[in-house]
């Protein structure tokens, strides 16, 4: 709904409070104070809890008079905000407990794409449902056009301090002019302070004595980059208010249609030939993956139970087995989904694609139990990495989407999309849970008999592995006792030099437990 079609000015329609003045600035400089000039670790798990609050401020803060009421939400989409939002919270908590790079990055994107799917569903920014390609198209503009779009209304600010005319009567507001000028005597005071407190110091020994602490604090303070974090957090700001206030005021990034599905209905004939494509397509890749298991057959058992081919080595057969089964599976999972919706738009016919949409997955099982075996040979001969991890926790998630498939096969009215993407954030969930760099380390030592332990694989995975190969301080080899040593003694002075918003829980934690294993060594 754009604002523009509604009736009176819009600031009428939608009144600026104090409120939403004063929170963004602040906002912006917690942002800059806690990321920009902060870190990955709790100072971004913050910001991203201080983000919930604005959405939802901004969403509760009252409305005018002319504006019709808030359409409520429906029970199904409140539940479904509950779940975005306790996977928003869980998300930015990984960030305070672990420190893995890679899982961060993961979590960095599909945080954004949470907040902004979180964002569109709470506002009713798209008349689409959260599973059509609009409402991705929408929000996929948003960071791009959300914190331009709302400029303009900056200037209603000035109503809050000089109101019309017309409305001085009730909205004079005489107390908040007397805190502006409250505001404004202290910031001219603060400065005027430094310079008398400095002088009564150089003039008083006991007084200087008595504010020592203060001197000193003062002293190590960075004025410079304070007035940087405000100029940066000031230059933000206008666009922190513009991204809210278009989602308050429902402006829409698409032009708005009467008729939402217009353009996308197609005619029967179309869907007929559409359908007759695709059951031609899901006949020929079935019957290829049917060839390729009577084919593969004892390759495929080999691998179930550790016998290789004659001609291939652990690492040939499965290098070149595992990656290849994983693309072919990706491929898989479209061509089921498209065959799991095309068979739910035709009763009649839809049988023949079901049945087509279950073959496929069969064989796809079979190739996935494959590419299991392989990456499980490869780790046993070679040891984990993590590449090898994460590609065995997605083909995990595979798996689960494959059961999901299924099931939509007997429950039609199962929405398949909607599930495939919860069951991936839980996913992400469960992985940080895991923590994949510590499983990585403590795998490679506990079987560095049957593998090459390599140890500066180990010393450049996060600081979430220490704990892993931290029992290597025991081990009588005088050289790997001593690269162990340097390291870690390396890694301890960097923890203590990191300042609380890089830092995550285990690395509090670790650095207390180096500090105490390396003062054990030395005795």
């Amino acid at each position: 709904m754009d604002d523009r079609t509604l009736t009176g000015s819009p600031a009428d329609r939608f009144p600026l409070t104090w409120l939403h003045a004063l929170s963004v600035p602040v906002f912006a400089w917690l942002a800059v104070r806690l990321f920009l000039w902060g870190g990955w670790g709790a100072g971004f798990a913050l910001l991203v809890l201080l983000t919930q609050v604005m959405v939802f401020i901004w969403y509760l803060l009252p409305r005018g008079s002319d504006r019709p009421e808030r359409s409520k939400l429906t029970r199904a989409r409140v539940g479904l905000l509950a779940v975005l939002t306790a996977c928003i919270v869980g998300l930015a908590g990984c960030f305070a407990i672990w420190s893995s790079l890679p899982l961060r990055v993961i979590n960095f994107l599909v945080l954004a794409v949470l907040l902004l799917v979180q964002f569109m569903l709470l506002y009713r920014l798209s008349r689409q449902d959260w599973d059509h390609p609009l409402f991705w198209l929408e929000a996929a503009l948003a960071p791009l056009v959300r914190p331009l779009i709302g400029l303009g209304d900056l200037r209603h600010l000035k109503r809050l301090v000089r109101p019309d005319s017309a409305q001085a009567p009730n909205r004079g507001r005489p107390a908040i002019r007397q805190a502006i000028a409250v505001a404004a005597g202290v910031l001219i005071a603060l400065p005027l302070l430094l310079l008398l407190g400095s002088l009564l110091a150089s003039a008083d020994a006991v007084f200087a004595d008595k504010i020592g602490g203060l001197t000193a604090w003062l002293q190590r303070f960075s004025f410079t980059l304070l007035a940087r974090q405000l100029l940066t957090a000031l230059f933000l700001a206008p666009f922190i208010f513009s991204f809210l206030e278009s989602g308050r005021r429902q402006r829409q990034v698409l032009p708005v249609s009467e008729n939402p599905q217009a353009g996308f209905k197609a005619t029967p004939g179309r869907l007929a030939f559409a359908r007759t494509i695709l059951t031609t397509v899901l006949v020929f890749v079935n019957g290829l993956y049917a060839f390729f298991a009577v084919i593969q057959y004892q390759y495929l058992s080999g691998a179930l139970y550790d016998i290789l081919p004659d001609h291939l080595t652990y690492a040939e057969y499965a290098r070149s087995g595992f990656f290849e089964l994983l693309a072919i599976s990706l491929v898989n999972l479209l061509l089921i989904y498209l065959a799991a919706r095309a068979s739910r738009s035709q009763v009649k016919a839809g049988w023949v694609l079901r049945i087509l949409e279950l073959l496929l997955i069969l064989f796809s099982l079979v190739q996935w139990v494959s590419a299991i075996s392989r990456m499980r040979l490869y780790v046993d001969a070679y040891g984990l990495t993590r590449l090898r991890f994460l590609s065995t926790a997605f083909m995990g998630l595979i798996l689960v989407w494959y059961i999901l498939f299924v099931a939509q096969i007997f429950m039609r009215r199962l929405p398949l999309f909607k599930s495939m993407a919860i069951a991936a954030v839980f996913a992400l969930l469960a992985l940080n849970i895991i923590n994949p760099d510590l499983q990585i380390a403590r795998y490679n030592v506990a079987h560095r008999e049957q593998i090459t332990l390599d140890r500066g694989y180990l010393f450049d995975l996060s600081d979430d592995a220490v704990i892993g190969y931290l029992p290597l301080l025991d081990e009588n080899d005088p050289n790997l006792n001593r690269d162990l040593r340097r390291h870690l003694e390396e890694k301890l002075e960097r923890l203590h030099a990191m300042h609380w918003q890089e830092m995550s829980y285990q690395q509090w934690q670790l650095r207390r437990e180096l500090a105490s294993a390396l003062k054990t060594g030395q005795g």
